[in-house]
């Protein structure tokens, strides 16, 4: 298939907002739940239990989703690899919006017993699972629709809604959380955040309704299992997927989850500084990603995200030394900083990724590389951390040397990955 055909000359607005809209209400749903859940989930749903236990327990079914989404991948890529990325994405979406609804209409432990929390874990698990076979065929449908030269920028716009959900978000739940009590907030106020969301699906499946399927996937041949062909022929890839993509997601969740949490108990700052430290992150990584994608259609994708990955490295030991200041706004710069590095690594991974893999499973191999990646990675970060922090005896330094070892892992899948800008998406005979 030549490089000239594999992609349309321009891709229709209303799947730039299909791939806008999907990680969008992902990341959305990530910051309501992580909040809510610290917030009053173990009152609600873990009320026979003390305190430190019922967080411990309300935090455990955020950690649900994370196991979920592997296994979302390695279905969903097959079926997006076998009947298509659309059919494929229609399915995922109303699968999510019937979990993130039945949490928002979930009745307590006090109404339904011990069905409340079984009832919380499931609706997680299949959070994770249709968010596992969410993003990448939302990505491979971008990429895959777009001219060759412009794969980077298009593909980006995937990973912007990644970085505007938790914004929005959080400004829910600002807004909820000032014009309640406590307790209205306890008793009914948790829900509304959930239940807004139900707006974005409705206008994600329109979306996903009207928009046509993959021309490049119409044309392939189908591999009779996608994944045994993913293995036979391209495990390389898929494990330098998960290296590249893993250090930038153990990047992510080191800054807005670990970090957030020690400027407030380890470093005397506000839960509002705290928050400040964040939303810098994510302004820095939102623009970084759209410049990242756009760069890479022009200087190659392998340097843009190398230099990702070496900012990263870079960051690790001023991100603490900023916060040992005591001064907020140096905290945010290093922290804008930090989603800048990030931006770079993961605005250009639709394209990148996706032309790693010929059509007959590409669903599959960036789904499996990158759900595993963040399993690895970025799922264990904020255990993990604290995990060195205490070992460290309080010493900081321990939790950059992670992540610096993580970056040093990701710039040696990337050099096993290589370049591809430019490459046709071409399909791979007997696969």
């Amino acid at each position: 298939m030549s490089q000239k055909t594999d992609g349309d000359i321009k891709v229709p607005s209303k799947v730039v907002v299909a791939g806008f809209i999907s990680t969008f209400i992902e990341w959305y749903d990530f910051l309501v739940y992580g909040t809510v859940a610290a917030l009053v989930f173990s009152q609600l749903f873990f009320p026979k239990l003390d305190a430190f236990a019922g967080t411990l327990a309300a935090l455990s079914t955020f950690t649900v989703g994370f196991i979920a989404r592997p296994l979302g991948g390695i279905v969903f890529g097959h079926f997006g690899d076998k009947i298509g990325r659309k059919k494929t994405l229609i399915v995922t979406l109303l699968m999510m919006a019937v979990a993130t609804t039945g949490i928002g209409l979930l009745p307590t432990y006090d109404q339904i017993g011990i069905w409340a929390p079984i009832m919380l874990v499931v609706f997680r698990f299949f959070q994770g699972v249709s968010v596992g076979g969410e993003w990448g065929g939302v990505a491979l449908l971008l990429m895959e629709k777009a001219a060759p030269s412009k794969r980077g920028f298009i593909g980006s716009w995937a990973q912007i809604g990644g970085y505007l959900g938790p914004l929005v978000g959080a400004g829910v739940l600002a807004v909820v959380t000032t014009f309640t009590t406590p307790q209205e907030f306890l008793a009914w106020g948790w829900r509304i955040p959930f239940l807004i969301s139900i707006l974005l699906f409705i206008l994600g499946l329109w979306v996903r309704l009207v928009m046509g399927e993959s021309h490049v996937f119409e044309k392939s041949k189908k591999a009779p299992v996608p994944i045994a062909s993913l293995f036979r022929y391209d495990t390389k890839n898929v494990l330098g997927i998960m290296a590249v993509h893993g250090a930038q997601s153990l990047t992510l969740y080191i800054v807005i989850v670990f970090f957030a949490g020690f400027l407030k108990t380890g470093a005397s700052f506000t839960a509002a500084q705290s928050t400040l430290s964040v939303v810098a992150y994510l302004i820095g990584a939102t623009a970084a990603s759209m410049f990242g994608g756009w760069l890479s259609d022009y200087t190659g994708r392998f340097k843009v995200v190398g230099a990702g990955l070496v900012l990263s490295i870079l960051i690790a030991f001023p991100l603490f030394a900023a916060a040992a200041t005591g001064n907020i706004y140096l905290v945010m710069l290093v922290t804008f900083t930090a989603g800048v590095a990030c931006g770079l690594i993961y605005g250009p991974e639709p394209a990148y990724f996706g032309e790693l893999f010929p059509t007959q499973y590409r669903y599959t191999g960036v789904s499996v590389g990158v759900q595993f990646g963040t399993l690895a990675a970025g799922s264990t970060a904020p255990i993990v951390g604290t995990f060195l922090l205490q070992w460290a005896g309080g010493g900081t330094w321990a939790v950059a040397a992670y992540l610096i070892g993580w970056q040093i892992i990701g710039l040696l899948g990337l050099m096993a990955l290589g370049e591809t800008r430019g490459k046709a998406l071409e399909e791979r005979p007997g696969a």
